[in-house]
Protein backbone atom coordinates (compact mmCIF):
# COMPACT_ATOMS: atom_id res chain seq x y z
CA UNK A 1 0.00 0.00 0.00
CA UNK A 2 2.74 2.39 1.06
CA UNK A 3 5.32 1.10 -1.51
CA UNK A 4 5.80 4.02 -4.03
CA UNK A 5 5.92 6.44 -0.61
CA UNK A 6 8.54 4.52 0.99
CA UNK A 7 10.76 4.47 -2.03
CA UNK A 8 10.45 8.17 -2.33
CA UNK A 9 11.59 8.10 1.52
CA UNK A 10 14.48 5.74 0.86
CA UNK A 11 16.18 8.27 -2.15
CA UNK A 12 16.39 10.79 0.57
CA UNK A 13 18.62 8.72 2.75
CA UNK A 14 20.76 7.48 0.53
CA UNK A 15 23.58 8.79 2.69
CA UNK A 16 22.90 7.37 5.99
CA UNK A 17 24.69 3.92 4.89
CA UNK A 18 27.22 5.07 7.39
CA UNK A 19 26.66 6.62 10.52
CA UNK A 20 26.22 9.97 10.79
CA UNK A 21 27.09 12.53 13.32
CA UNK A 22 23.79 13.47 13.72
CA UNK A 23 20.98 11.11 13.28
CA UNK A 24 18.12 11.52 10.52
CA UNK A 25 15.13 12.39 11.50
CA UNK A 26 11.67 11.31 10.11
CA UNK A 27 8.67 13.08 10.92
CA UNK A 28 5.12 11.16 10.18
CA UNK A 29 2.05 12.78 11.52
CA UNK A 30 -2.10 12.36 10.73
CA UNK A 31 -4.76 12.30 12.41
CA UNK A 32 -5.72 9.02 14.93
CA UNK A 33 -6.65 6.39 12.57
CA UNK A 34 -4.65 8.05 9.68
CA UNK A 35 -2.01 5.05 9.38
CA UNK A 36 1.19 6.51 11.12
CA UNK A 37 2.23 3.17 13.30
CA UNK A 38 1.27 1.27 10.36
CA UNK A 39 3.42 3.49 7.48
CA UNK A 40 6.44 3.86 10.51
CA UNK A 41 6.67 -0.15 10.70
CA UNK A 42 6.50 -0.44 7.01
CA UNK A 43 9.41 2.21 6.72
CA UNK A 44 11.38 1.03 9.35
CA UNK A 45 11.27 -2.37 8.22
CA UNK A 46 13.44 -1.33 5.07
CA UNK A 47 15.50 0.84 7.06
CA UNK A 48 18.67 -0.28 8.37
CA UNK A 49 19.55 0.84 11.65
CA UNK A 50 16.32 2.72 12.30
CA UNK A 51 14.09 3.10 15.29
CA UNK A 52 10.82 4.43 15.65
CA UNK A 53 9.61 6.48 18.69
CA UNK A 54 5.59 7.28 19.06
CA UNK A 55 4.72 10.39 20.65
CA UNK A 56 2.14 8.50 22.38
CA UNK A 57 4.79 7.56 24.65
CA UNK A 58 4.46 10.64 25.86
CA UNK A 59 0.95 11.10 26.98
CA UNK A 60 0.43 12.93 29.97
CA UNK A 61 -3.23 11.96 31.62
CA UNK A 62 -2.91 15.25 33.68
CA UNK A 63 -3.24 17.24 30.59
CA UNK A 64 -4.80 14.58 28.35
CA UNK A 65 -2.35 15.20 25.55
CA UNK A 66 1.06 14.71 24.05
CA UNK A 67 3.56 16.15 26.56
CA UNK A 68 5.89 17.60 23.84
CA UNK A 69 8.43 18.60 25.94
CA UNK A 70 9.24 15.82 27.45
CA UNK A 71 9.47 14.17 23.71
CA UNK A 72 11.34 17.42 22.81
CA UNK A 73 13.88 16.49 25.72
CA UNK A 74 13.80 12.50 24.70
CA UNK A 75 14.34 13.46 20.84
CA UNK A 76 16.64 16.09 21.51
CA UNK A 77 19.42 13.63 23.49
CA UNK A 78 18.92 11.38 20.29
CA UNK A 79 19.66 13.69 17.96
CA UNK A 80 23.02 14.85 19.85
CA UNK A 81 24.13 11.26 20.25
CA UNK A 82 22.98 10.93 24.08
CA UNK A 83 21.23 7.91 25.63
CA UNK A 84 18.07 9.19 27.25
CA UNK A 85 15.48 7.20 29.23
CA UNK A 86 11.83 8.39 29.83
CA UNK A 87 8.57 6.33 31.44
CA UNK A 88 6.75 5.96 28.32
CA UNK A 89 2.65 6.35 29.00
CA UNK A 90 1.19 2.83 29.62
CA UNK A 91 -2.10 2.78 28.11
CA UNK A 92 -3.55 -0.37 30.05
CA UNK A 93 -2.94 1.16 33.37
CA UNK A 94 -3.59 4.90 32.49
CA UNK A 95 -0.77 6.10 33.68
CA UNK A 96 3.16 6.57 33.03
CA UNK A 97 5.07 3.12 33.60
CA UNK A 98 6.92 1.77 36.23
CA UNK A 99 9.70 0.57 33.69
CA UNK A 100 11.79 3.08 31.73
CA UNK A 101 12.80 2.76 28.18
CA UNK A 102 16.23 3.34 27.56
CA UNK A 103 17.30 4.65 23.76
CA UNK A 104 20.81 5.07 21.93
CA UNK A 105 20.71 6.58 18.89
CA UNK A 106 20.28 5.17 15.34
CA UNK A 107 20.68 6.49 12.08
CA UNK A 108 17.40 7.01 11.55
CA UNK A 109 14.61 8.16 14.19
CA UNK A 110 11.19 7.89 12.61
CA UNK A 111 8.80 9.63 14.40
CA UNK A 112 4.90 8.83 14.36
CA UNK A 113 2.00 10.48 16.07
CA UNK A 114 -0.53 13.55 15.98
CA UNK A 115 1.24 16.43 16.44
CA UNK A 116 4.83 15.30 15.24
CA UNK A 117 4.88 18.13 12.72
CA UNK A 118 4.45 20.72 15.45
CA UNK A 119 6.53 23.67 15.36
CA UNK A 120 8.19 22.54 18.68
CA UNK A 121 9.23 19.30 17.06
CA UNK A 122 10.32 20.45 13.40
CA UNK A 123 14.03 21.64 13.93
CA UNK A 124 14.74 17.90 14.32
CA UNK A 125 13.31 16.94 11.60
CA UNK A 126 15.41 16.00 7.79
CA UNK A 127 12.18 14.75 6.51
CA UNK A 128 8.36 15.10 7.12
CA UNK A 129 5.72 13.37 6.45
CA UNK A 130 1.79 13.40 6.42
CA UNK A 131 -0.97 10.88 6.18
CA UNK A 132 -3.99 12.39 4.70
CA UNK A 133 -6.94 10.22 5.29
CA UNK A 134 -10.41 11.39 5.50
CA UNK A 135 -11.75 12.39 8.99
CA UNK A 136 -14.83 9.98 8.62
CA UNK A 137 -12.46 6.75 7.81
CA UNK A 138 -9.87 7.98 10.07
CA UNK A 139 -12.65 8.21 13.04
CA UNK A 140 -13.70 4.24 12.06
CA UNK A 141 -10.54 3.19 12.16
CA UNK A 142 -9.36 4.97 15.15
CA UNK A 143 -12.73 3.25 16.76
CA UNK A 144 -12.24 -0.23 15.66
CA UNK A 145 -8.61 0.11 16.45
CA UNK A 146 -9.49 0.97 20.07
CA UNK A 147 -12.26 -1.03 21.01
CA UNK A 148 -10.68 -2.63 23.67
CA UNK A 149 -11.01 0.43 25.49
CA UNK A 150 -14.18 1.45 27.68
CA UNK A 151 -16.17 4.26 27.33
CA UNK A 152 -14.74 6.52 29.69
CA UNK A 153 -11.67 6.34 27.02
CA UNK A 154 -14.41 6.61 24.30
CA UNK A 155 -15.55 9.69 25.63
CA UNK A 156 -12.60 11.14 26.15
CA UNK A 157 -11.34 10.74 22.86
CA UNK A 158 -14.87 11.88 21.30
CA UNK A 159 -14.81 15.00 23.64
CA UNK A 160 -11.60 16.19 23.87
CA UNK A 161 -8.87 14.58 21.69
CA UNK A 162 -10.56 14.48 18.10
CA UNK A 163 -11.71 18.55 18.39
CA UNK A 164 -8.03 18.93 19.16
CA UNK A 165 -6.34 17.33 16.51
CA UNK A 166 -9.13 19.31 13.82
CA UNK A 167 -7.72 22.27 15.54
CA UNK A 168 -3.91 21.07 15.19
CA UNK A 169 -4.81 20.74 11.32
CA UNK A 170 -6.73 24.21 11.16
CA UNK A 171 -4.15 26.33 12.62
CA UNK A 172 -0.77 24.19 11.82
CA UNK A 173 -2.06 22.88 8.46
CA UNK A 174 1.02 20.10 9.10
CA UNK A 175 0.04 18.58 5.12
CA UNK A 176 1.46 21.98 3.59
CA UNK A 177 4.78 21.97 5.63
CA UNK A 178 4.93 17.76 4.86
CA UNK A 179 7.75 17.19 2.22
CA UNK A 180 5.21 14.15 0.81
CA UNK A 181 1.70 14.02 1.47
CA UNK A 182 0.55 10.61 1.79
CA UNK A 183 -2.59 9.24 0.29
CA UNK A 184 -3.72 6.87 3.30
Amino acid sequence: MYEPYIKTILETTNHCKTPLVSPYFIGIDGLSGAGKSCFASELSSVLANSQIVCLDDFYDNTIYSIDLSEAFRVLNSLQKNTPVSYFPYDWNLRNKSSCSVYRVTTNIVIVEGVYALKSMLLPLYSFKVWLNCEATEAFSRALNRDLEFDSEIKKLWLDHWLPCEHKYVEEYSPSSIADLVVNA
